[in-house]
């Protein structure tokens, strides 16, 4: 990620300003990097599944609880189960606080990553997921986008082991590395990637708004051609039909059975079965 050196990062509007100097990172996937940057491996920067709830909890205990199919790449933790711990499956068992990332370590082609904010913070996890818990030396909101990035996640798809269900280790996760800035670019990085994330989702919004009134304008056009024709000053009568209500006076009124054919499906029989071909 190039960025201005005034804050961090440059104004999309305007193109994002290069550093001065560059360094190659050593790693294929990553390439250059701003010569201040660092490389480091996630272990050194954060901790992994640091809490766990004992099997000595209460059954009766309220919980709130997410599981893979609970959380979108794109929208973060999208459900939340409301159980308690003793009706909650076997793997309802990490604890996340608010700055931690989760990831899911099993079917990662899901790419099932979320940052855990004020709203989520108390929700316990699956065990499929890696409690990702980010160090003094990592700003949290930062690295929530650096977990999300397509070079990060491509790194933990690779890694992964299998074929029909691909896991990746904690241990092999927290060996997978990271371009990390100062402190204060990666403040002024996560605040610029929050307000640009805040601006796109806000287009999409109005775009699908938008979607959807034209969806509806196209239904109603098909409803009042088909019932009412293309001339809006033709004669009409009515039809005797609440639904349908007015119609040319031209035209006629027939049951559907006495213009088409009705078919339950076409079955194979034994006269369409070959031995090859």
């Amino acid at each position: 990620m190039a960025a201005s050196r005034g804050s961090g990062v440059g104004d999309m509007g305007s193109g994002f300003e290069k550093y001065p100097k560059y360094r190659d990172s050593g790693l294929e996937w990553l390439g250059a990097i701003p010569e201040h940057w660092e490389v480091r491996r996630l272990k050194w920067a954060a901790t992994i599944n640091d809490e766990v709830l004992p099997e000595t909890t209460s059954g009766t205990m309220p919980m709130r609880y997410v599981d893979i199919g609970n959380v979108d790449f794109t929208h973060g933790i999208v459900g939340v189960d409301e159980t308690v711990f003793g009706a909650a499956p076997s793997r309802a068992r990490r604890i996340v606080r608010e700055g931690d990332v989760i990831v899911s370590t099993v079917r990662t082609y899901l790419r099932a990553i979320a940052r855990i904010d004020q709203r989520n913070a108390n929700v316990v996890v699956s065990t499929g997921f890696a409690v990702i818990r980010p160090g003094p030396a990592l700003h949290d909101a930062f690295a929530g986008f650096v977990f999300q990035a397509s070079s990060f996640v491509d790194q933990v798809v690779a890694n992964s082991m299998g074929v029909n269900y691909p896991a990746i280790t904690p241990s092999d996760l927290s060996s997978l590395t990271a371009a990390v800035p100062t402190l204060a670019e990666q403040r002024a990085i996560a605040d610029f990637l929050d307000r640009e994330s805040e601006r796109i989702h806000g287009l999409v919004e109005k775009k699908e708004r938008l979607v959807r009134l034209l969806r509806e304008r196209r239904a109603a056009l098909i409803s009042r051609t088909v019932t009412k024709g293309l001339d809006p000053n033709t004669p009409t009568k009515e039809t005797g039909v609440e639904w349908l209500g007015a119609i040319p006076a031209h035209w006629q009124l027939r049951r559907l059975k006495a213009l088409s054919e009705m078919k339950s499906g076409e079955s194979i029989t034994s006269t369409s079965i070959r031995d090859s071909g």
